[in-house]
């Protein structure tokens, strides 16, 4: 299991709801 600092987990978090947003 990865373990992510909260800066990592941020951008992550992002960078998925940006996916998301351009993909539909």
């Amino acid at each position: 299991e990865l373990q992510f600092p909260d800066e990592v987990y941020e951008s992550i978090q992002e960078y998925r709801e940006e996916r998301q947003a351009s993909d539909s």
